[in-house]
């Protein structure tokens, strides 16, 4: 009996710590500000990013103008290569040379796309990482000075519902204007 009334004691005691948690975490979600923003507009209407895209756009247009250039020379001379060796011009030695200088050539249009692809890539770094870091301070300084738990981002379209009076897109373009100083 004793053991009963013990396993009894045990299970109350149980089923009403584990309500008091199961309040308690209730009582934190009722008490869980969440806000959004739609990230993706925000960073689009950046007048920073369309000076960021006109400049990768420049420096992209630069590397593909010479890319095309060495490629139109080793086309040339290419094709001179071809003209020569059907009109049996080349020795099988002049062939050979010819055939490594090609391969030099390609390797060579090769490296430089690599080289411009990096270049590319490392500018837009440069470029972006900066206002992403803002526009990251700008959304933590908002939710923290409005008493917001968690923003979400709204941009992917998952949220299914979202009030608009928890829309914080226009604080946090506020704020961003506030760090970059305008």
């Amino acid at each position: 009996m004793t053991q009963r009334f013990f396993n009894i004691i045990l299970l109350v005691t149980a089923l009403l710590f584990g309500a008091n948690g199961a309040f308690n975490s209730n009582a934190q979600a009722q008490n869980s500000k969440i806000g959004f923003v739609n990230y993706s507009d925000l960073l689009m209407n950046l007048p920073e990013i369309a000076q960021a895209d006109e400049e990768l756009r420049a420096l992209t247009n630069t590397w593909e103008e010479r890319i095309e250039e060495d490629y139109n020379k080793f086309q040339a001379k290419f094709q001179q290569y071809m003209t020569m060796a059907e009109q049996g011009l080349l020795s099988r030695r002049q062939i050979e040379e010819k055939d490594q200088e090609l391969d030099k050539d390609r390797e060579a249009l090769i490296a430089l796309q690599t080289t411009m692809e990096q270049q590319i890539r490392q500018k837009r770094r440069d470029l972006l990482t900066p206002l992403l870091s803002k526009l990251e301070q700008a959304v933590r300084e908002v939710a923290i000075e409005n008493g917001y738990n968690y923003i979400l981002d709204a941009s992917a379209g998952d949220l299914l519902f979202v009030h608009e009076a928890n829309d914080v897109g226009p604080k946090v373009k506020e704020r961003y204007q506030a760090l970059r100083g305008g």
